[in-house]
């Protein structure tokens, strides 16, 4: 019986967490990136051009997913790095808003300082996909009380990511 126990806390210490930190300053931003803002202001510019995964992976560069109104594919289809952005996760694995999504001219320019919610408030539901309504849930409590939220990101969402970084850095689409 002991021996149970104690096998039972060992495979709990060898449990693989992984933790992201999200930027408060840069979720509180306000950008309009809702599908009437996609659709009205920026045109889905993420997912067109040479720049972006996985649009720039496309022989006309517009991701084979974008649609007239949007991302064609289900929205717990998409791959993780549209679910996120505008927000990336940079070398310290911390939520940050895409670096020129402020400049303008850029992309993401015109959803800029557009609307009264904070591109968190926006992208909940994308998170909630992601993380779970649970872990979102204390995300928005952290921020509440002036705090960078951590985030225990599944298993699963790291290793998705991982592979687009794989398909991107390839050059290769996005298939379901």
């Amino acid at each position: 019986m002991n021996t149970q126990i104690c096998l039972k806390q060992t495979n709990l210490f060898k449990m693989e967490q992984h933790f992201w930190k999200l930027s408060r300053n840069f979720a509180l931003k306000i950008i309009n990136c809702t599908e009437k803002g996609i659709i009205e202001n920026c045109h889905g510019k993420c997912c067109l051009g040479n720049s972006f995964w996985p649009g720039m992976a496309s022989t006309n560069q517009r991701c084979i997913h974008l649609g007239d109104k949007g991302c064609v594919l289900p929205k717990e289809k998409r791959p993780v790095t549209c679910l996120l952005f505008p927000f990336v996760l940079n070398k310290y694995n911390t939520l940050v808003l895409f670096g020129r999504t402020f400049l303008k001219g850029s992309r993401c320019s015109a959803n800029c300082n557009n609307g009264t919610k904070s591109i968190i408030e926006n992208q909940r539901e994308y998170f909630e996909i992601l993380f779970g309504k649970e872990e979102v849930d204390k995300l928005f409590r952290n921020l509440s009380m002036g705090k960078d939220p951590i985030i225990v990101v599944p298993k699963e969402i790291v290793n998705r990511l991982e592979q687009e970084k794989e398909l991107a850095r390839l050059n290769k689409p996005y298939k379901v």
